[in-house]
């Protein structure tokens, strides 16, 4: 016979057994990406969780491998949250953090490299995104030059 006693802790166990959590790299050229105020965290890497599902608002820092990764962010503004999933190419070693601008309901994320201070990547699905190493090359973004000619 269920015990309703026991469902607070099978909903734990299942919600932490259930997620798959995002490993960091080892290393000297892991890049590090933090938020740039302490409302700002990082839920997810490349589709991997970076903390137990009990915790929402995601961590502070995370360490990531040279190459391209998607990362989930989370702003918490007070009663209310914005996210969105963000690209970028981390360097060797790089420092980056990821900013934001709240007005009127509506949120602007972004990532900054912090050695030169510009931004870098973008939103997820946008049209400088490069391709995955899986997907087809997309015009403008394989390793051949692209030109087109006018006659």
């Amino acid at each position: 016979m269920w015990k309703w006693s026991l469902f607070p802790v099978v909903l734990v166990v299942t919600s932490v057994v259930g997620c798959a959590t995002y490993q960091a790299p080892e290393g000297a050229d892991a890049a590090i990406l933090r938020g740039a105020a302490r409302n700002v965290g990082v839920t997810s890497v490349d589709n991997f969780a970076t903390c137990g599902c009990l915790r929402p608002e995601g961590v502070p820092e995370v360490r990531l491998a040279p190459g391209k990764h998607t990362v989930h962010v989370v702003v918490m503004l007070g009663s209310w949250y914005a996210e969105g999933d963000l690209w970028f190419v981390p360097a060797p070693r790089g420092e980056y953090e990821v900013h934001y601008h709240a007005k009127d309901m509506k949120v602007a994320l972004w990532i900054v490299d912090k050695e030169t201070g510009q931004p870098v990547g973008g939103v997820k699905g946008s049209d400088d995104e490069p391709p995955e190493a899986d997907d087809p090359p997309v015009k403008g973004h394989d390793s051949a030059p692209v030109s087109e000619t006018v006659t």
